[in-house]
C-alpha cells in the first residue's frame, strides 16, 4: 500500500498537473480532466488492492 501511494504522488500527480494546466489553458476540457483523475485514482486502488493481497 506504501508503495502505490508512494508511486501516486510521484507519478501521477504530475501527470494530473499537466492536465490541470491544459484545462486553465484552454487545451483541453473538464471531461479530459475528469477522465484523468478517474484514470489515476483507479490506478492507485488497483495497485493498493493488489499490495495488500501479495
Amino acid at each position: 500500500m506504501y508503495n502505490s501511494i508512494l508511486q501516486f504522488n510521484e507519478k501521477c500527480s504530475e501527470r494530473l498537473e499537466k492536465i490541470v494546466n491544459l484545462v486553465l489553458n484552454g487545451e483541453a476540457d473538464f471531461n479530459d480532466l475528469t477522465s484523468a483523475v478517474q484514470e489515476e485514482v483507479l490506478q492507485l486502488g488497483t495497485g493498493i488492492v493488489k499490495e495488500v493481497i501479495e
